[in-house]
C-alpha cells in the first residue's frame, strides 16, 4: 500500500496552549504570531495500519503552524506557500500520497496549487 501523510494545523490558539501551556496566559494574536515563523515538520509517525487484504503501510502527521484564523484572513499566497511547504515535508518522508487537514483543504484554490507543486497525490 501506499505510504502516507496528512497536514494538521491547530484550529485556535487553545489548540496551542495545549502544547505550550504557557500560550494560554498570552493573547491570542500575540501567540499567533511566532506560530509564522515556524516551519512545518513531521509530529507523528503512523505504522501498523493494516487493510482488510492484509496489505500494510505507513503514514506520518505534519505540522503546519497556522491556524485556522491565520489560514482564513492572512495572506492566502502565503498560506498555500506554507502548505506546500508541509507537502514537500512529506514527499521528503517517503509519502506517496498527502491529505489536506481542515483549513488546509480550503485555502486558495481548494489544493489545486498544492497538488500542482508536489510530485505526490494530493
Amino acid at each position: 500500500m501506499a505510504r502516507f501523510a496528512f497536514i494538521m494545523h491547530p484550529l485556535s490558539v487553545a489548540d496551542v496552549a495545549r502544547k505550550y501551556p504557557a500560550a494560554a496566559l498570552i493573547p491570542g494574536p500575540i501567540t499567533e504570531c511566532p506560530l509564522t515563523l515556524m516551519r512545518p515538520r513531521p509530529v507523528s509517525e503512523i505504522t501498523g495500519v493494516r487493510s482488510l487484504t492484509g496489505a500494510t503501510t505507513q503514514g506520518w502527521f505534519v505540522g503546519l503552524y497556522m491556524t485556522a484564523h491565520q489560514l482564513k484572513t492572512g495572506n492566502p499566497s502565503k498560506a498555500t506557500k506554507r502548505i506546500i511547504e508541509a507537502g514537500k515535508v512529506a514527499q521528503d518522508l517517503g509519502a506517496e500520497i498527502v491529505g489536506l487537514g481542515a483549513f488546509t483543504s480550503v485555502v486558495g484554490d481548494a489544493g489545486y496549487s498544492v497538488a500542482e507543486a508536489l510530485d505526490i497525490g494530493v
